[in-house]
């Protein structure tokens, strides 16, 4: 199964159950990105995932966070974008709790769903 086909698929079934959820998007060496899901889409051969906000936080090596989560300095909603190629892209996973993982180059991401795991805004610096 392609890339694409993959996303189409597990977007027909279960698009609704990540708005609301929150995107994680860890790349190495510059941070950790997460934000609240508004929307997720397939556009253009393109996974397109538009948060309310984004917030960062730098890591250490293996991508854990060593500091204070900070608001991103970008005026309303984010789109976080991956091109949707077999070649550079990985299938999604579940990987529990109904959380949806995938790699991108110098990448790692992973969608949570509504009522799952979230940045609390009350610890994010500057929302």
């Amino acid at each position: 199964m392609s890339v694409k086909d993959a996303w189409t698929e597990l977007l027909g079934r279960r698009k609704d159950d990540f708005i609301g959820g929150d995107i994680e998007h860890i790349e190495t060496p510059e941070g950790a990105y997460r934000g609240p899901i508004v929307s997720i889409a397939i556009e253009d051969n393109k996974l397109v995932v538009t948060t309310e906000w984004t917030a960062h936080v730098e890591t250490n090596a293996v991508g854990l966070p060593t500091g204070n989560w900070h608001k991103e300095n970008r005026e309303g909603a984010t789109a976080f974008t991956y091109e949707l190629m077999d070649d550079i892209m990985s299938l999604p996973q579940d990987i529990g709790d109904d959380r949806i993982h995938f790699q991108y180059p110098f990448s790692t991401i992973t969608l949570f769903p509504a009522g799952g795991s979230k940045l609390d805004p009350g610890k994010v610096n500057g929302l």
